[in-house]
């Protein structure tokens, strides 16, 4: 029997547009382990007992800017995840912008380099979502975040900050804070649990074209099914 998800986006035009095809990409990657009982755009009223329909709530490039830790939405989306829920964030972490859900699900965004191709390489430590993951690359952004290295994280994809077109000095928000070139391991994909819940945070997926990336889709697919508690 399929679990049931609750999948949000902005719904309005701009650089990541979600219903342009990015919709249908990420229920069609998901679609085995999950029925997307609700698609929206809107989020910030959810009470408890509304997550608590769902085994999943998945977000992706969602607005979260602006929401304070004392908010209703925040406090219940904390005890859904500690109560056993399953959260999946994709592509923007934005959830890192509030501190108390930062520290649970692992980090939060600073700024991007400008897009252009990368390598995302998996790492090498067994975890259930990497099986059969192979390095793939991407036209793409290479989110930077800031991590809270308290939490016990798996890092599950990274890229080597050793490719791209030059970083070139402009708005603080395209600045490299790693340093050009400085080949450090930018992490953006990763997994964790708090309490009784499990949490994916996955940055690569810009549009509808990168979901069609074959190794893409199945490493979001492992990663459905590692929420799912499948694998």
């Amino acid at each position: 029997m399929k679990k049931k998800a609750f999948l949000c986006s902005s719904f309005g035009p701009g650089f990541h547009p979600f219903l342009t095809g990015t919709d249908k990409e990420i229920t069609s990657i998901l679609g085995d382990t999950y029925d997307f009982v609700k698609i929206t755009d809107e989020f910030r009223d959810m009470t408890l007992e509304d997550m608590r329909q769902y085994d999943c709530l998945m977000f992706y490039s969602a607005p979260f800017w602006g929401l304070k830790g004392d908010s209703d939405f925040i406090a219940n989306l904390l005890e859904y995840i500690a109560t056993g829920g399953s959260f999946l964030i994709m592509h923007i972490i934005s959830t890192g912008a509030i501190p108390e859900t930062a520290q649970v699900v692992g980090g939060g965004f600073r700024m991007h380099p400008p897009f252009n191709r990368f390598r995302f390489e998996p790492e090498n430590n067994g975890h259930p979502i990497l099986e059969g993951i192979e390095p793939f690359e991407l036209d793409d952004e290479m989110h930077q975040v800031y991590t809270e290295e308290v939490l016990n994280r798996t890092i599950l994809l990274t890229v080597k900050n050793d490719n791209g077109r030059p970083h070139e000095t402009g708005p603080v928000a395209h600045q490299d804070i790693y340093g050009k070139n400085s080949r450090n391991n930018v992490e953006l994909a990763w997994c964790n649990e708090f309490g009784k819940g499990r949490i994916v945070y996955a940055c690569p997926g810009h549009n509808a074209d990168d979901y069609r990336h074959p190794m893409l889709r199945k490493f979001l697919s492992n990663c459905g099914k590692w929420l799912a508690r499948e694998i």
